[in-house]
Order: structure tokens, then sequence, then C-alpha cells
């Protein structure tokens, strides 16, 4: 008995099956494509929110490295009186 021996609704609900069966498979791995997508972008926005924080503390502690070296500096030379050099 051969493929063209069985009756046709046979051919084509064996045909709508493996049609339905790739459909569903293609699903699956679309949903866990996504999966895995929306995983990695969430470790980059971390990434993201922590090299926003570190540039933000880099600030912070150069903005208070100058007012250190200001407040230093100020009482250094308003102490120590320099030559005034023209040119």
């Amino acid at each position: 008995m051969g493929w063209s021996d069985v009756k046709m609704r046979t051919k084509l609900l064996v045909l709508s099956s493996l049609g339905i069966i790739g459909v569903v498979i293609v699903g699956v791995m679309g949903l866990v494509t996504l999966k895995h997508s929306n995983n990695d972008l969430k470790e980059l926005n971390n990434n993201v929110r922590n090299v926003a924080l570190y540039g933000e503390m880099k600030s912070v502690l150069l903005t208070a490295r100058l007012d250190v070296i200001l407040i230093t500096g100020a009482t250094l030379f308003s102490t120590v009186r320099l030559p005034l050099i023209q040119l």
C-alpha cells in the first residue's frame, strides 16, 4: 500500500497535522528566543544603570577633590605672598 492508495481525506489530514506541528515548533522556538532576548535586555539595562551610577560617583568625587584643592589652595596662597611677575 503506497501513498497513492491512501484516501484524499487522510492525505489532507496528515498534511494539515504536519503544518500545525511545524507552526507550534516555530512558535515555541520564537517564545524561547524572546525569553533569552528579554533576559539579555534586562542585563544590559542593569549595566547601563551601573555605568550611570559610576559616572555620577565620578562627578561627585571630582567635585569634592576640586573643593579640597580650592580650600587648601586658598589658605596656602592667602598666607604666602608671591612676587608679581610682569611681562
